[in-house]
Protein backbone atom coordinates (compact mmCIF):
# COMPACT_ATOMS: atom_id res chain seq x y z
CA UNK A 1 0.00 0.00 0.00
CA UNK A 2 1.20 3.56 -0.93
CA UNK A 3 0.90 5.88 1.90
CA UNK A 4 0.25 9.48 0.96
CA UNK A 5 -0.57 12.94 2.44
CA UNK A 6 -2.92 15.57 1.30
CA UNK A 7 -1.25 19.10 1.65
CA UNK A 8 -0.77 22.76 -0.13
CA UNK A 9 2.85 23.57 -0.93
CA UNK A 10 1.86 26.95 -0.46
CA UNK A 11 1.04 26.84 2.97
CA UNK A 12 2.93 23.90 4.61
CA UNK A 13 6.74 23.67 2.47
CA UNK A 14 8.67 21.89 4.91
CA UNK A 15 8.07 17.87 4.63
CA UNK A 16 11.39 16.67 5.08
CA UNK A 17 11.74 13.56 7.39
CA UNK A 18 7.93 12.94 7.20
CA UNK A 19 8.01 8.77 5.83
CA UNK A 20 5.40 8.83 2.87
CA UNK A 21 5.38 7.67 -0.47
CA UNK A 22 3.71 10.28 -2.24
CA UNK A 23 2.12 13.88 -1.51
CA UNK A 24 -1.34 14.79 -3.07
CA UNK A 25 -1.78 18.41 -3.88
CA UNK A 26 -4.64 20.31 -6.11
CA UNK A 27 -5.04 21.55 -9.63
CA UNK A 28 -4.57 25.34 -8.86
CA UNK A 29 -1.55 25.65 -6.69
CA UNK A 30 0.22 22.05 -8.60
CA UNK A 31 -0.44 23.45 -11.97
CA UNK A 32 -1.52 26.64 -12.07
CA UNK A 33 -4.39 26.70 -14.91
CA UNK A 34 -4.58 30.15 -15.17
CA UNK A 35 -0.45 31.14 -16.02
CA UNK A 36 0.79 30.53 -19.57
CA UNK A 37 2.72 27.06 -20.48
CA UNK A 38 5.83 28.94 -19.90
CA UNK A 39 4.62 30.76 -16.65
CA UNK A 40 4.38 26.74 -15.36
CA UNK A 41 7.30 25.58 -15.74
CA UNK A 42 9.19 28.43 -14.26
CA UNK A 43 7.04 28.04 -11.56
CA UNK A 44 7.34 24.09 -11.52
CA UNK A 45 11.28 24.77 -10.88
CA UNK A 46 10.68 26.37 -7.36
CA UNK A 47 9.33 23.40 -5.49
CA UNK A 48 10.88 22.52 -2.31
CA UNK A 49 14.29 20.65 -2.38
CA UNK A 50 13.77 16.44 -1.31
CA UNK A 51 9.69 16.29 -1.10
CA UNK A 52 8.04 12.95 -2.09
CA UNK A 53 6.72 13.02 -5.57
CA UNK A 54 3.24 14.32 -6.32
CA UNK A 55 1.22 12.01 -7.36
CA UNK A 56 -2.28 12.81 -6.81
CA UNK A 57 -4.24 15.95 -7.42
CA UNK A 58 -7.69 17.21 -6.44
CA UNK A 59 -9.72 20.29 -7.15
CA UNK A 60 -10.27 19.24 -10.58
CA UNK A 61 -12.55 21.34 -11.99
CA UNK A 62 -12.99 25.07 -10.94
CA UNK A 63 -16.16 26.60 -10.18
CA UNK A 64 -16.51 28.42 -13.18
CA UNK A 65 -16.68 25.85 -15.44
CA UNK A 66 -20.16 24.11 -15.02
CA UNK A 67 -19.69 20.16 -15.84
CA UNK A 68 -23.34 19.57 -15.74
CA UNK A 69 -26.88 21.63 -16.48
CA UNK A 70 -27.83 24.18 -19.24
CA UNK A 71 -24.20 26.04 -18.63
CA UNK A 72 -22.22 23.30 -19.29
CA UNK A 73 -19.83 23.41 -22.17
CA UNK A 74 -18.24 20.66 -23.78
CA UNK A 75 -15.95 21.76 -25.91
CA UNK A 76 -14.31 24.71 -22.80
CA UNK A 77 -14.29 21.69 -20.79
CA UNK A 78 -12.34 19.65 -23.01
CA UNK A 79 -10.07 22.34 -24.03
CA UNK A 80 -9.19 22.77 -19.93
CA UNK A 81 -8.99 19.32 -19.40
CA UNK A 82 -6.18 18.46 -22.47
CA UNK A 83 -4.19 21.44 -20.34
CA UNK A 84 -4.64 20.05 -17.31
CA UNK A 85 -3.78 16.67 -17.95
CA UNK A 86 -0.49 17.78 -20.41
CA UNK A 87 0.61 19.90 -17.23
CA UNK A 88 -0.29 16.75 -15.00
CA UNK A 89 1.92 14.10 -16.86
CA UNK A 90 4.85 16.65 -16.94
CA UNK A 91 5.09 16.65 -13.21
CA UNK A 92 4.39 12.86 -12.61
CA UNK A 93 1.35 12.80 -11.78
CA UNK A 94 -1.02 9.43 -12.45
CA UNK A 95 -4.43 10.27 -10.20
CA UNK A 96 -6.42 12.54 -10.87
CA UNK A 97 -9.58 13.80 -8.18
CA UNK A 98 -12.85 14.39 -9.62
CA UNK A 99 -14.23 16.00 -6.63
CA UNK A 100 -15.05 19.98 -7.46
CA UNK A 101 -18.34 20.05 -5.94
CA UNK A 102 -18.94 24.02 -7.12
CA UNK A 103 -18.45 22.58 -10.80
CA UNK A 104 -20.86 19.46 -10.14
CA UNK A 105 -23.66 21.70 -8.30
CA UNK A 106 -27.05 20.92 -10.07
CA UNK A 107 -29.23 23.46 -10.93
CA UNK A 108 -32.53 23.83 -9.16
CA UNK A 109 -34.50 23.34 -12.11
CA UNK A 110 -32.54 20.83 -13.66
CA UNK A 111 -33.55 17.19 -13.51
CA UNK A 112 -31.40 14.68 -12.11
CA UNK A 113 -31.62 11.73 -14.05
CA UNK A 114 -30.76 14.00 -17.07
CA UNK A 115 -27.84 15.64 -15.01
CA UNK A 116 -26.30 11.95 -14.35
CA UNK A 117 -26.69 11.33 -17.89
CA UNK A 118 -25.05 14.21 -19.11
CA UNK A 119 -21.79 13.78 -16.59
CA UNK A 120 -21.73 10.33 -17.80
CA UNK A 121 -21.25 11.25 -21.31
CA UNK A 122 -18.24 14.23 -19.88
CA UNK A 123 -16.79 11.06 -18.41
CA UNK A 124 -17.09 9.14 -21.48
CA UNK A 125 -15.07 12.20 -22.98
CA UNK A 126 -12.53 12.72 -20.44
CA UNK A 127 -11.36 9.06 -20.36
CA UNK A 128 -9.49 8.90 -23.76
CA UNK A 129 -8.05 12.18 -23.16
CA UNK A 130 -6.88 11.24 -18.73
CA UNK A 131 -5.68 7.78 -21.15
CA UNK A 132 -3.53 9.33 -23.45
CA UNK A 133 -1.39 11.07 -20.79
CA UNK A 134 -1.48 8.02 -18.43
CA UNK A 135 -3.91 9.52 -16.15
CA UNK A 136 -6.07 7.89 -14.09
CA UNK A 137 -9.73 10.18 -13.62
CA UNK A 138 -11.14 8.85 -9.82
CA UNK A 139 -14.65 9.71 -9.20
CA UNK A 140 -15.23 11.04 -5.64
CA UNK A 141 -18.93 10.87 -3.85
CA UNK A 142 -19.40 14.65 -2.05
CA UNK A 143 -21.98 15.34 0.70
CA UNK A 144 -25.33 17.02 -0.49
CA UNK A 145 -24.21 20.32 0.88
CA UNK A 146 -21.39 20.33 -1.53
CA UNK A 147 -23.29 19.36 -4.75
CA UNK A 148 -26.23 17.57 -5.79
CA UNK A 149 -24.48 14.70 -8.03
CA UNK A 150 -23.32 11.85 -7.04
CA UNK A 151 -23.74 11.49 -3.06
CA UNK A 152 -22.58 7.92 -2.06
CA UNK A 153 -20.33 5.66 -3.34
CA UNK A 154 -23.31 3.34 -4.88
CA UNK A 155 -23.94 6.31 -6.82
CA UNK A 156 -20.44 6.56 -7.78
CA UNK A 157 -19.89 2.96 -8.92
CA UNK A 158 -22.81 3.09 -11.12
CA UNK A 159 -21.45 6.18 -12.85
CA UNK A 160 -18.58 4.62 -13.19
CA UNK A 161 -20.23 1.06 -14.49
CA UNK A 162 -21.86 3.15 -16.87
CA UNK A 163 -19.23 5.06 -18.00
CA UNK A 164 -17.22 1.80 -18.62
CA UNK A 165 -14.01 3.01 -19.37
CA UNK A 166 -10.33 1.82 -17.63
CA UNK A 167 -9.02 4.89 -16.67
CA UNK A 168 -12.49 6.25 -14.71
CA UNK A 169 -12.63 4.63 -11.57
CA UNK A 170 -13.82 5.18 -8.30
CA UNK A 171 -12.39 6.85 -4.99
CA UNK A 172 -13.13 6.08 -1.77
CA UNK A 173 -13.65 8.48 0.88
CA UNK A 174 -13.31 6.24 4.10
CA UNK A 175 -14.69 9.75 6.20
CA UNK A 176 -17.32 10.29 4.09
CA UNK A 177 -18.69 6.81 4.09
CA UNK A 178 -18.35 7.20 8.03
CA UNK A 179 -20.21 10.64 7.79
CA UNK A 180 -23.04 9.64 5.67
CA UNK A 181 -23.57 6.46 7.52
CA UNK A 182 -22.16 3.79 4.37
CA UNK A 183 -21.61 0.45 6.19
CA UNK A 184 -18.10 -0.71 5.36
CA UNK A 185 -19.78 -3.94 3.69
CA UNK A 186 -21.13 -1.57 0.76
CA UNK A 187 -17.28 -2.01 -0.19
CA UNK A 188 -17.16 -5.45 -1.66
CA UNK A 189 -19.74 -4.46 -4.24
CA UNK A 190 -17.81 -1.82 -6.02
CA UNK A 191 -14.14 -2.67 -4.57
CA UNK A 192 -12.53 -3.43 -8.27
CA UNK A 193 -13.23 0.07 -9.18
CA UNK A 194 -11.19 1.86 -6.55
CA UNK A 195 -8.09 3.18 -7.52
CA UNK A 196 -7.34 5.85 -4.95
CA UNK A 197 -8.60 6.55 -0.85
CA UNK A 198 -8.66 9.42 0.87
CA UNK A 199 -8.65 9.34 5.12
CA UNK A 200 -9.36 12.43 6.79
CA UNK A 201 -7.31 13.62 9.60
CA UNK A 202 -9.83 14.80 12.68
CA UNK A 203 -7.30 17.37 14.14
CA UNK A 204 -6.88 15.24 16.92
CA UNK A 205 -3.66 12.79 16.50
CA UNK A 206 -5.04 10.51 19.13
CA UNK A 207 -8.22 9.94 17.02
CA UNK A 208 -7.08 10.29 13.54
CA UNK A 209 -7.67 8.54 11.08
CA UNK A 210 -10.07 6.84 13.67
CA UNK A 211 -10.75 3.94 15.36
CA UNK A 212 -14.62 3.99 13.53
CA UNK A 213 -12.25 3.79 10.10
CA UNK A 214 -10.78 -0.22 11.04
CA UNK A 215 -13.81 -1.75 9.89
CA UNK A 216 -13.54 0.33 6.37
CA UNK A 217 -9.91 -1.13 6.66
CA UNK A 218 -10.48 -4.84 6.91
CA UNK A 219 -12.96 -5.09 4.09
CA UNK A 220 -10.57 -3.42 1.79
CA UNK A 221 -8.30 -5.76 2.86
CA UNK A 222 -10.48 -8.80 2.01
CA UNK A 223 -11.00 -7.11 -1.32
CA UNK A 224 -7.82 -7.31 -2.15
CA UNK A 225 -7.70 -3.36 -2.03
CA UNK A 226 -3.32 -2.74 -2.58
CA UNK A 227 -2.82 0.77 -4.12
CA UNK A 228 -2.68 4.16 -2.42
CA UNK A 229 -4.21 6.06 0.50
CA UNK A 230 -3.69 9.38 1.37
CA UNK A 231 -4.09 11.46 4.66
CA UNK A 232 -4.81 15.15 4.87
CA UNK A 233 -2.26 16.95 6.62
CA UNK A 234 -2.70 19.57 9.24
CA UNK A 235 -1.91 22.90 8.62
CA UNK A 236 -1.49 24.27 12.32
CA UNK A 237 1.81 21.95 14.05
CA UNK A 238 1.39 19.64 11.16
CA UNK A 239 4.90 17.73 11.10
CA UNK A 240 4.08 16.35 14.68
CA UNK A 241 0.50 16.06 14.17
CA UNK A 242 0.99 14.28 11.02
CA UNK A 243 3.65 12.11 12.24
CA UNK A 244 1.09 10.87 14.93
CA UNK A 245 -1.50 10.08 12.17
CA UNK A 246 0.57 8.31 10.19
CA UNK A 247 1.60 6.26 12.72
CA UNK A 248 -1.77 5.47 14.07
CA UNK A 249 -2.70 4.95 10.01
CA UNK A 250 0.09 2.66 9.96
CA UNK A 251 -0.95 1.19 13.31
CA UNK A 252 -4.53 0.28 11.58
CA UNK A 253 -3.47 -0.91 8.39
CA UNK A 254 -1.68 -3.15 9.73
CA UNK A 255 -4.42 -4.69 12.35
CA UNK A 256 -6.29 -4.84 8.68
CA UNK A 257 -3.75 -7.39 7.45
CA UNK A 258 -1.71 -4.78 5.25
Amino acid sequence: MQIGVRVSLCLVDDLSGIDVDFLEESVPTSLFPERSKAEFSKMTKRRPAGIPPIRALTSFLPARLACIGPEADIDRLLLYAEDIFQRAKRIGVNTIVFDSGRSRRLPSDFPQFLALDQFVDLLQCFGPVARRYGLTLVLKPLDRGECGLVNSHMTGAGVVKKCNMPNVQLLLDVAGMVRRGEPPRDIRRFAGMIRHVHVANSGNATRAPGAELAPYFAVLRESGYDRSISIDCPQKDHRRRLAASLKILRKQLKQAGY
